[in-house]
């Protein structure tokens, strides 16, 4: 089972900043983990930075004064947890990329930076986005809204490698799963690709043939389902299975807006081996569709196209 020993939050300016400093510390503490309560001030012009050169230098100025708030929120939780603060400039996503390239941090916590709060429509250009894309490490986003739901979902697939990503995500959904006393949910999305050509008058095929074909491709997935749940979890953990026939995003969604859980633990590459690859259709899909906190894992071999 992976911890995190080495946590970074990236810490929103508004009033949700000491609710999500609260949730990091538990984890925390749960992981026996360092903490670094980070932010990215934005770069000033070096034309501008002492307004007109009789001024004081305005980064400067704004970093520290930036660097006195996160202070002042790590001296309320010092005494739960080893914290310290970071102040950088510059584009938010890129520096905190950066910091957890130099620094060793194993997760990212983060705020959707949307007004609403919520995962549920993220958009291309947002910080979180850019993490969730570009992050090397795990990447937590936090959903105020649904904080205090235990139950946690993991959405596994296309592969269902029992020593791929799908495992770091079975492992991980089931540890916090126990942790927050929930209940603990697995849900994959199949289908018989090109059946509706496959049952069109123009295949040569038999209705019979074609619900055969669908029937082998159930009874393979069951069987790589079933062969991953027991590589990952203990004996005697049995998750509650959503296995559905349809779009994976369509059914994840779908699954997460009945279950309603507070966490949805999911993988956000459409492939591996291919450097800064963007965000797969199928996780974007799904994460401008629900409403949970979000904790997204890279495959292992996975480089981000930001360098430190």
């Amino acid at each position: 089972m992976q911890r995190f020993t080495d946590i970074l939050v990236l810490v929103p300016a508004g009033d949700d900043a000491p609710a999500l400093v609260e949730r990091a510390v538990a984890l925390a503490s749960s992981n026996d983990a360092r903490l670094t309560l980070f932010d990215a001030v934005p770069s000033v012009p070096s034309r501008r930075r002492r307004g007109g050169g009789r001024g004081p230098d305005l980064a400067r100025v704004i970093g520290r004064a930036r660097e006195r708030q996160l202070l002042a929120l790590a001296s309320e939780v010092a005494d739960r947890a080893e914290v310290s603060v970071a102040v950088r400039s510059g584009e938010p996503f890129v520096a905190v990329i950066r910091e957890v390239l130099t620094g060793g941090h194993d997760l990212v916590i983060a705020a959707p930076d949307r007004p609403a709060g919520r995962v549920r429509g993220l958009v291309g250009a947002s910080t979180v986005l850019h993490l969730l894309r570009k992050c090397p490490c795990p990447v937590w986003v936090d959903d105020p809204v649904t904080r205090q739901r235990a139950d946690v979902v993991a959405a596994v697939g296309p592969s269902l490698d029992p020593d791929g990503v799908d495992r770091t995500l079975v492992e991980l959904g089931s540890s916090l799963a126990r942790r927050q006393g929930g209940a603990f949910h697995v849900v994959h999305g199949w289908r018989l690709e090109g059946e509706s050509l496959l049952r069109s008058h123009l295949s040569g095929f038999e209705a019979a043939e074609v619900d055969a074909m669908a029937a082998g491709v159930l009874e393979d997935t069951e069987d790589r389902l079933r062969a991953l749940l027991a590589a990952a979890l203990p004996v005697g953990d049995e998750p509650k299975v959503h296995l559905h026939k349809g779009v994976p995003a369509d059914v994840v969604t779908r699954v997460v807006s009945d279950v309603e859980p507070g966490v949805v633990v999911m993988g956000t590459l459409a492939r591996t081996g291919v450097e800064g690859v963007i965000i797969g259709n199928t996780a974007e899909r799904i994460l401008g569709g629900i409403s949970a906190s979000v904790l997204a894992v890279k495959p292992d071999g996975f480089r981000s196209p930001v360098r430190p």
